[in-house]
């Protein structure tokens, strides 16, 4: 679902709608020993610079620095025609609260993008949405 604000759109890539399995992890350059937790989460959408992510439940101790971008969100993709999960650190650009009426649709959606991504990885990215758009996935 593409919302539209009314404004000029300032996305370099084309983003697509679809759900993927990822799973995400938070890291603070801030804090030298870290437990890594991973969150289980899926896309709402991907494109060639970020993705947004829903997750059902975050720690809120963590919601404000990811707000303010103080942590990184490490991740990994699961695109079902890649043998491979596809690994990045990203930033987050925006948070925000879903609530509905029953519990599986709520939870947070973050929107990430990419700062430390390989060629190869991004290009399997664009790659898939290029061929979601051809209807070749």
């Amino acid at each position: 679902m593409e919302q539209s604000y009314g404004g000029q759109e300032r996305r370099y890539y084309k983003r697509c709608s679809v759900e993927l399995p990822v799973k995400l992890s938070f890291i603070s350059d801030e804090v030298k020993t870290q437990v890594v937790e991973f969150y289980e989460a899926h896309t709402i959408d991907i494109s060639g610079g970020g993705l947004a992510i829903k997750v059902q439940s975050l720690d809120r101790e963590i919601i404000p620095q990811i707000n303010v971008g103080v942590i990184r969100c490490g991740i990994k993709l699961h695109i079902p025609i890649y043998a491979e999960q596809i690994m990045m650190l990203t930033k987050s650009a925006w948070i925000m609260r879903q609530l509905s009426m029953g519990p599986e649709d709520s939870g947070y959606i973050i929107g990430v993008q990419f700062t430390d991504i390989t060629t190869v990885n991004k290009d399997k990215i664009i790659g898939f949405i290029v061929g979601s758009y051809l209807g070749k996935q």
